[in-house]
């Protein structure tokens, strides 16, 4: 506790002696100490009653952090939800294989077509080569046939 009436120290010049007095609910008694909760100088019968006041002002705030510290210590990792972030995991991973197997179908059919269009083509100058080559054939024949060689 600290006194709040100031004396003055010893061999020096004496000053008159500051008297405080109680600041709870015009107490006329004179104030013992400072309370540093309230700011207010009090005597020594509101300082006890203040005290026990603030007292009794923690105790609910002691048993909220005492539930608080049960609750805390019964966590247990099986309690959380781990199934969850699998889940989405896996649906993520399901989703990204139906857009990777619906790509691959539509690629696969533009190169099929793509293909397709290539073996057109290629079949188109192959018969416009034979064809070639049945003309030059057929003139080489009637060469031969008619004696010309």
């Amino acid at each position: 506790m600290s006194f709040s009436t100031e004396q003055a120290g010893k061999g020096q010049n004496s000053m008159p002696k500051t008297i405080k007095f109680c600041q709870i609910d015009s107490c006329k008694r004179e104030a013992e100490t400072h309370c540093y909760h309230c700011s207010q100088d009090v005597c020594a019968h509101h300082f006890f009653d203040h005290k026990q006041s603030i007292k009794n002002e923690m105790n609910p705030l002691t048993d909220q952090i005492n539930t608080l510290t049960v609750k805390i210590n019964e966590l247990k990792p099986s309690s959380i939800n781990i199934e969850q972030p699998f889940y989405y995991l896996e649906q993520w991973r399901n989703e990204v294989q139906a857009l990777v197997n619906d790509v691959y179908t539509l690629k696969r059919q533009e190169i099929e077509t793509i293909v397709q269009n290539h073996e057109q083509e290629f079949n188109g100058y192959k018969m416009e080569q034979m064809r070639t080559l049945d003309t030059i054939r057929n003139a080489v024949e009637e060469f031969v046939n008619n004696g010309d060689v």
